[in-house]
């Protein structure tokens, strides 16, 4: 019974514990455990994540070989920054990136209400994955990004420098740019050029599945109630 039920809500879920990552923690960023608080929602992302991605018998294997350093990646700010925490620091974000842009690919075959979580849930889950590109960015180049005067020492501080950059990555995503912050290097504007683009590729090409399957399963209902032979 609990694992039937699972199944039917597992992207449902997962969408909740983004919704809690991109929302809750703003809100309490303020208080002493807001720090702990987002890792801990991130690992509750992860989780969800790879209990979907471990379901599928084909991506087992990336389930087993990314899952764990994707964890450990959400942790990964609390590493130091400097050389020989450095290396390791950014091959577990870039590890962790991997991780979620599997994810990002929906697979349906069904519109449901957990689909329909899902479709949504790859789209953020697509934001979060490069937020782990541009926090392993800043590590190898810190003067990736510019803007208001205190955004060098937010980025530098490694409890900010993930919300800074979750944000950055949502208004990337969904081509808001808002100017705020913008990318100063030749890398930053190219992995900036890329999100634009995967985030309207998305929607355009998971919307366009979407109404297919929907219009083929009504199809297929409509003639699963038609007579079944004519005399005619």
């Amino acid at each position: 019974m609990t694992s039937n039920w699972y199944a039917a809500h597992r992207f449902s879920l997962l969408l909740l514990a983004e919704v809690l990552l991109f929302v809750l923690h703003p809100l309490v960023l303020a208080v002493g455990f807001g720090a702990w608080l987002y890792h801990i929602l991130f690992t509750l992302v992860f989780l969800a994540a790879f209990l979907i991605l471990f379901n599928r018998p084909s991506r087992r294997l990336a389930a087993v070989a990314l899952g764990l350093p994707a964890l450990l990646a959400s942790w990964v700010d609390h590493m130091p920054a400097e050389l020989p925490g450095r290396p390791l620091a950014v091959a577990l974000l870039l590890t962790g990136a991997a991780f979620l842009g599997l994810q990002t690919i929906h697979e349906a075959k069904v519109v449901t209400a957990d689909g329909l979580a899902g479709a949504f849930g790859g789209y953020l889950l697509a934001g979060a994955a490069f937020t782990l590109l541009y926090s392993a960015l800043v590590l190898i180049a810190p003067g990736s990004f510019r803007g208001p005067d205190e955004l060098p020492g937010q980025l530098a501080e490694p409890v900010s420098r993930r919300m800074v950059l979750t944000y950055y990555s949502v208004m990337t995503l969904t081509t808001v740019g808002y100017g705020d912050i913008v990318p100063a290097t030749h890398s930053a504007r190219a992995l900036a050029c890329v999100e634009a683009v995967v985030g309207q590729f998305y929607i355009a090409v998971v919307m366009a599945l979407l109404i297919g399957r929907s219009l083929a399963h009504a199809g297929g209902g409509d003639n699963s109630r038609a007579p079944g032979g004519s005399p005619h």
